[in-house]
């Protein structure tokens, strides 16, 4: 007796997308740590208008705590006095997205170098390594881990992701 039971193909269910994304993000997070990498996916919401001309680098929290961090800022040369003069809004911004007191205070760096609000097609650029090259195994390994999404929108946010926390 035959079995009634279409034959379903396997790639054709809908996935979820944490389960596509994991690759791209998984190291990342062990590198940076998951507090980051909350803050970084969330900068424009927390930010406002200067995730434009900010980005944070790194998070350091005191021996043996996992709160009171200092919150290390990239910003656009220039900026630095704006960004100070914002800083226990951004504090709290950062802490209620967080949804605890994870950021006391702020370190800054003026060392972004080119501001965030380039159109779309220049943000799809490859990243780059210390001495300015295409860093062309990262940027081949993110769109082998992006492959099998059809959308390409999609496809090139998440390439631009990994490059963003790579």
């Amino acid at each position: 007796m035959e079995n009634s039971k279409p034959h379903r193909r396997k790639g054709r269910r809908l996935r979820k997308l944490s389960g596509l994304t994991e690759g791209l993000i998984a190291p990342a997070m062990r590198k940076r740590g998951q507090v980051l990498t909350k803050i970084i996916a969330g900068w424009p919401n927390i930010a406002g208008d200067a995730h434009q001309w900010c980005l944070p680098a790194d998070i350091n929290f005191p021996a043996n705590s996992r709160i009171h961090a200092t919150l290390t800022l990239s910003v656009a040369s220039g900026r630095g006095p704006q960004i100070q003069m914002m800083s226990q809004e951004i504090c709290k911004r950062v802490n209620s997205f967080c949804g605890f007191a994870a950021v006391s205070r702020l370190k800054i760096r003026q060392d972004l170098r080119s501001p965030r609000s380039l159109p779309a097609a220049h943000q799809a650029a490859p990243a780059l390594d210390i001495n300015g090259k295409t860093d062309k195994l990262a940027l081949a390994r993110l769109e082998k881990a992006t492959a099998n999404i059809k959308n390409p929108e999609l496809r090139a946010a998440l390439i631009r992701l990994g490059q963003t926390i790579g």
